[in-house]
């Protein structure tokens, strides 16, 4: 949706999303969510396994540390806008907040993560 905006939202003479901060921002956010899926995808393939959990936990990891910035950047760049009702941006930033504030944050996750991760090598 944002991607869209950008590209039709026109400053300057020329649209937003040609100047090379907005291309930043986007690029920053696109990372961060095509590694939350890939992380989301290999604790979903085989949920049976051993590391089943660390896959998890890598996962929430990533999808936690990349939902606030996009929703971030997103009303950010959609400006006054994306707080409206009509774009719903505002719901995906409280939906990431709660769901962080329910099931734990990327650095909780994280801290986990490495509790386990040390405590498997301390064991061998």
């Amino acid at each position: 949706m944002t991607v869209a905006y950008v590209k039709t939202r026109h400053q300057f003479g020329r649209p937003v999303g040609s100047f090379q901060a907005v291309k930043h921002k986007l690029a920053d956010v696109a990372t961060g969510v095509d590694l939350s899926q890939a992380a989301s995808f290999a604790a979903f393939r085989d949920t049976s396994a051993p590391d089943a959990p660390v896959r998890a936990a890598v996962a929430k990891a990533y999808a936690g540390e990349a939902a606030r910035p996009a929703d971030v950047e997103a009303l950010q760049l959609h400006g006054g806008i994306g707080f409206t009702l009509e774009y719903g941006l505002q719901f995906w930033l409280k939906r990431a907040m709660s769901l962080s504030a329910a099931y734990g944050t990327a650095r909780e996750h994280r801290r986990s993560l490495a509790v386990r991760l040390l405590a498997r090598e301390t064991a061998r």
